[in-house]
Parts: C-alpha cells; sequence; structure tokens
C-alpha cells in the first residue's frame, strides 16, 4: 500500500463498488461518536481557535526509556454533503471528544455542539471517488506558512470563503450528487519534554529564524549550472552563493521574531487529506483538485512555505480513504505552532455561502439576519433515517 502518492499531475477517480462501501461504512461505524458543530455567524475568530487548540493540546507518552509520542489524534472536517456544508471533531478518544464537548461552546460562545454517531461522506456503489493530501512545500517546517500573526490583512476574509465553493462545485448544472470532505488531523507535539529539549517540537527553530532575519528564504537551483559552468572553465565554484536571498523588510524581520517564539508554544503534528464522492469520475476530480489548489493558492507565503497537493491514483484513493474513515494516523513529518495550525484547523463563522447550517439562534435569544432558511439533514428527516456513511 503506497500512501505517499504518485508524481501525477492530477488526481485519478476509482469507481466504487458495494465490498468498499461496505468497509468504508463498518470503519466509520466502529470509530465511535463525534461532534458536530453549527456555528453562530460571526462567533469566534482564529484567536479562538488557537485557544481552543492549546486548551486541548495533551501529549500521552509511552513508557520505557525511549518514550514515544503515543497520542490519539482528533479529526477536523469541513464537510459538503447532502447539499449542506457541515463543520464536525472527530477524535480517536473518548477523553478528547468530553474535553471538546466542554471547550467549544467556550470559544464559539453560541454554537450548537451536539454529539451524533460517527460519519464520514454519503457513497454508494457505482459513484467516483478521488482523493489527494497536502504537504509541506518545503520539509523545514519552522519556516511559516500564510499565518494570521504574521500577515493578519490575509486573514480579513476567511480562507474558508475561497475553499467551501470549491468544495461544493457547481451544483447548479446539474452535476449530480457531490460530497466533499477535508480532514485536517492534528495530534499534538511535544513542548515540555521533561528530559530531553531535543524532542521538543521547536528544537533548532532558531536557526530557521536567523535564515529569515538575513532574507534566505530558500536554494537557488541554478547555482548547480552555474558550478558546472565553473568545472567547465577550471574553477572550483567556491564564490557560488547557493542560497536564495530577498532584501531584508521590517516585516520579514517581525516574521523572523514571530518563527523564534515558537519557542515554548504549543505545536502539532497533522495531516491534510481531501476525499470527493461524485456520480461522474470528472466531478470527483474537479472537486479534488480544486479544494486541494485552493489551500496551496491561499496559504504560501512570501517564505515559499504552503502546502503542495501530493495526488492519488484509483488504488492510493481507496487506500488513503480507508485510513480517513477510521481517522487514522500517518506521521508525515508536519508540525505548525498552534497559532499557525488555527488559519487551517477553524470553525469559519463569517461566510455568506448559503449551504453552510448556522446556528440560527445565539444565548441571547436572537437570530442573524442572514441565517440560512433551512434546517439541517437531521431536522428534515427527524434524525429516524438512517444515513449512508
Amino acid at each position: 500500500m503506497d500512501l505517499f502518492g504518485s508524481n501525477k499531475t492530477l488526481p485519478e477517480a476509482t469507481e466504487l463498488d458495494g465490498e468498499f462501501v461496505d468497509d468504508i461504512r463498518s470503519s466509520v461505524a466502529e470509530h465511535g461518536e463525534v461532534l458536530n458543530v453549527r456555528p453562530y455567524r460571526d462567533d469566534g475568530d482564529l484567536r479562538a481557535a488557537k485557544q481552543l487548540l492549546s486548551s486541548i493540546h495533551e501529549v500521552e507518552e509511552s513508557g520505557g526509556l525511549r518514550s514515544k509520542n503515543d497520542t490519539p489524534p482528533t479529526a477536523f472536517e469541513p464537510y459538503f454533503a447532502d447539499d449542506a456544508v457541515g463543520y464536525r471533531f472527530a477524535p480517536t478518544d473518548e477523553h478528547v471528544l468530553e474535553e471538546l464537548e466542554r471547550l467549544i461552546p467556550n470559544f464559539y460562545r453560541d454554537a450548537d455542539v451536539t454529539r451524533g454517531p460517527a460519519e464520514f461522506v454519503p457513497m454508494r456503489e457505482g459513484q467516483h471517488m478521488a482523493a489527494a493530501r497536502l504537504s509541506l512545500a518545503d520539509s523545514d517546517y519552522f519556516k511559516p506558512i500564510k499565518h494570521f500573526e504574521i500577515s493578519p490583512e490575509e486573514f480579513e476574509t476567511d480562507p474558508y470563503g475561497a475553499i467551501i465553493p470549491e468544495m461544493i462545485g457547481n451544483t447548479a448544472a446539474g452535476g449530480g450528487d457531490v460530497a466533499t470532505v477535508v480532514q485536517v488531523l492534528i495530534r499534538p507535539a511535544w513542548s515540555n519534554h521533561p528530559r530531553s529539549n531535543r524532542k521538543n517540537w521547536y528544537h533548532g527553530v532558531d536557526k530557521t529564524a536567523k535564515q529569515l532575519r538575513k532574507g534566505e528564504i530558500g536554494w537557488r537551483p541554478s547555482a548547480v549550472l552555474e558550478g558546472f559552468g565553473s568545472a567547465l572553465v577550471g574553477g572550483d565554484g567556491e564564490d557560488i552563493d547557493h542560497t536564495k536571498t530577498r532584501e531584508t523588510t521590517s516585516a520579514q524581520k517581525q516574521a523572523a521574531d514571530i518563527v523564534a517564539d515558537q519557542r515554548g508554544e504549543k505545536g502539532y503534528h497533522f495531516n491534510v487529506r481531501v476525499a470527493a464522492v461524485a456520480d461522474s469520475a470528472d466531478e470527483a476530480i474537479e472537486r479534488v483538485e480544486d479544494t486541494a489548489g485552493m489551500y496551496r493558492r491561499f496559504y504560501t507565503s512570501v517564505y515559499e512555505q504552503g502546502f503542495e497537493p501530493i495526488w492519488y491514483d484509483e488504488q492510493e484513493a481507496r487506500d488513503i480513504v480507508r485510513l480517513m474513515a477510521k481517522r487514522e494516523w500517518i506521521d508525515r513529518d508536519m508540525i505548525l505552532s498552534a497559532g499557525a495550525l488555527a488559519g487551517v484547523c477553524h470553525i469559519p463563522t463569517t461566510l455568506a455561502t448559503p449551504e453552510i447550517d448556522y446556528s440560527r439562534t445565539s444565548g441571547s435569544g436572537s437570530t442573524p439576519s442572514e441565517a440560512p432558511a433551512f434546517e439541517s439533514f437531521e431536522e428534515e428527516t427527524g434524525g429516524s433515517e438512517e444515513r449512508p456513511s
């Protein structure tokens, strides 16, 4: 099973058979309960998301001299299914489920937070499915993606305002049933290891901060050609600068300070996976391509850090979706501070997308003027109809 992704320019779609659909439903049913969150309009922001992530940060350590981080992962899943957009947290640990159930209302005060049976995305035999994951463009995860604490003006509009429409697609064009899910799977990283500072996730952050202060943002590929040219004329290439630099600005120095300040902060290992199911193969491919592509487009920073989609072929799509249904962890060697992760792992509350199922009553009993005039799937069916997983 190859889950590293293929070197492809686009994802491939696989046609679903009954055995695969039943397998996914069984995996979802084994998960237990999830927390469904219906946010209230304009209630909560990225600072609230950072505080929530910091509040549930607790590393579980294995026993023995060579202790490991054995913390069960938690999934945050924005999804589009049954013509509605929703958000859920799917912890794999009951303790975290209880903590989130208690804490989410502290940071999203008027949100409806309800437990429910585990779900994934609706699918049936004969439909088509595609999938991808995101990797960091630069393996130096201290180098910042676009970050609300570094570039607050970039987050005046929530990035999910561009991502969620790509998850939905052009349903008015008659593309048939479409369901899309983004799974942000997180696991707290060691931030205060009791015995070894080298095990703390931010060990080595000072080197990256120093590079940013000097204006170093990457490697110059052309330096290799310059080296060959120098060798052809008998040179040794010692004077060739292999580092790409840009003029240091006050903003870059500020970014370096924020990166250095990650020392001692709470951080998270994370995976980001995208899957779509549709009646047509082209629609499933397009939803995955456009959704993952929007993450690349929005979160890429001036420091050449961001997300790069890794497209899956037919078999790889089946393999990764099996893991998604189980909320199963794979270490991708990607870590972000709670502040940086908040830009990706948060509940949007400012979007005007009509498919979003907002809570329509605040704690004070008022109703937002732009609340969608429809009920959720569960309310429409009275919760009695069994939804496909």
